[in-house]
């Protein structure tokens, strides 16, 4: 089931943590990896926060925008740490869960 999820990052800060996020994927058997704007795969922070992950950091796809990037999703389920007048649909990952 996992091998149907693809994590898709925007607009990332700083390399390093597109290398943790490589590396958090490949502990819970996650191998699709999507970037939109920034971000640098090939950097030495990217490389090293990844560890054993380096796999999931060579085979990232770049996308120029958000709806190119998830135009072949069934499903998409955004997370983010900011509030904002706009979100008004939250809900908690454990409640997402089954959906996905």
């Amino acid at each position: 089931m996992l091998e149907n999820i693809r994590i898709v990052l925007v607009e990332p800060k700083g390399s390093g943590n597109i290398g943790s996020v490589a590396r958090a994927m490949r502990n819970m058997g996650v191998k699709e990896l999507a970037l939109v704007g920034g971000g640098r795969t090939k950097s030495f922070w990217a490389r090293a926060m990844a560890v054993h992950a380096k796999e999931i950091l060579e085979k990232a796809r770049r996308f120029n925008s958000l709806r190119e990037a998830v135009a072949d999703c069934g499903l998409v389920v955004g997370t983010t740490c900011r509030g904002g007048l706009y979100r008004s649909h939250s809900c908690s990952p454990r409640a997402e869960a089954p959906r996905i």
